[in-house]
């Protein structure tokens, strides 16, 4: 599944910038306050536009920076000369970041720019020169850079996809910071987002990947969980989110040959075992109102697309005592407010290597 998927215009623009596109002229400094685009890519934009998360890529990485677009309107009221032009006051535009990169460099080396939208309606903007790696990568996949000064890439075209996919792959590489934080904050359903900035871009790819990993992680401790149960050590279990989310604050029930209940909660991540795991006001009641055991069961390294997983199982058995802790803390604070607020929808980021609970030795799962 792409998560970088283009606008349905399905056209990538690219050219050869000028001295003047760069702000830069044989004789000094010019003039020039645009860098001007085509008129059959971004027709999805309005006329007048200006947003704050526009994808430019450049040297390897991908940063969110200011736009600011516009078209000229002819004396019929259509518009012509789409472009890109300076941002407002304490703004970084992608104007003036790529003539900040262009000016520290000497005025032999030839700058191209690559652009296009996203599904989401997003900007996108590829940066590079003649001198970089990227530029001879480029043009492997089929781009035709350096051969002619400007022109459109569709998709029926050579390097259309392949071009697509190797933007996306630098997009992936360097955002994984990112994506760490958003895995966390798709599980609070963005609640904590007032202060971050993130796009639409890496809030859909988060849940997406939250979700596809959550299942293939208890599709993991299912295996698991049935090759223990074929060898006669534990008697059932079930598996609530089998067919589809039951939404119960616990993902398995096991009997064991004791005939003692447990209830079990699979906290998976992509990362290492130590990403913050979040519980719910709803998980948290359900351990102080049942008496039976709940374990935790941490599904970590998963890797949804491989067709190997060798994903870490590691479980804790003393969550219950933990939580109920938190229960009782959670309990004392909401008393505290004394009928001045109400606390609701709880939900607790909780590290593996919190002193209080203690996770066994990690066991591989593969789903071969």
């Amino acid at each position: 599944m792409s998560f970088f998927s283009l606008h349905n215009e399905k056209r990538i623009g690219y050219k050869v910038l000028s001295k003047a596109d760069l702000g830069m002229t044989s004789g000094g400094t010019s003039h020039q306050t645009h860098i001007g685009l085509f008129g059959d890519v971004l027709t999805f934009l309005p006329n007048n536009y200006e947003a704050d998360d526009s994808l430019v890529i450049y040297n390897k990485k991908a940063t969110n920076l200011n736009i600011s677009f516009d078209r000229i309107m002819n004396p019929d009221g259509t518009f012509r000369s789409p472009k890109i032009r300076s941002g407002g006051i304490g703004t970084i535009s992608v104007l003036a970041f790529i003539r900040s990169q262009a000016q520290s460099l000497p005025d032999s080396i030839n700058w191209y720019l690559i652009w296009f939208g996203l599904q989401s309606e997003q900007t996108v903007f590829f940066l590079l020169n003649d001198q970089s790696v990227e530029y001879d990568e480029v043009k492997r996949l089929g781009v035709p850079l350096g051969s002619v000064r400007s022109g459109r890439l569709v998709s029926s075209d050579l390097g259309f996809a392949k071009l697509v996919t190797y933007l996306e792959s630098i997009v992936d590489a360097s955002e994984d910071t990112t994506l760490r934080e958003l895995e966390v904050q798709a599980q609070m359903g963005f609640s904590t987002l007032d202060n971050l900035r993130f796009r639409k871009f890496d809030i859909d790819k988060a849940t997406e990947l939250n979700r596809r990993a959550g299942y293939f992680g208890e599709s993991l401790v299912d295996r698991y969980l049935n090759y223990q149960k074929m060898r006669n050590q534990i008697v059932e279990y079930t598996w609530y989110n089998r067919d589809k989310e039951s939404y119960k604050p616990f993902d398995f029930c096991i009997e064991e040959l004791d005939g003692n209940i447990i209830y079990l909660d699979v906290k998976t991540t992509r990362y290492e075992h130590d990403q913050p795991m979040l519980f719910t006001a709803n998980e948290i009641k359900f351990v102080k109102n049942n008496d039976n055991n709940y374990h935790i069961y941490r599904v970590s390294e998963v890797d949804i697309d491989g067709v190997i997983s060798n994903a870490k199982l590691r479980i804790c058995k003393n969550s219950k005592e933990f939580l109920l802790i938190i229960n009782h803390k959670d309990r004392e604070f909401e008393a505290s407010l004394n009928g001045l607020a109400a606390v609701r929808d709880i939900t607790l980021s909780i590290q593996p290597s919190n002193p209080y609970i203690t996770f066994l030795a990690p066991v591989t799962l593969n789903n071969s």
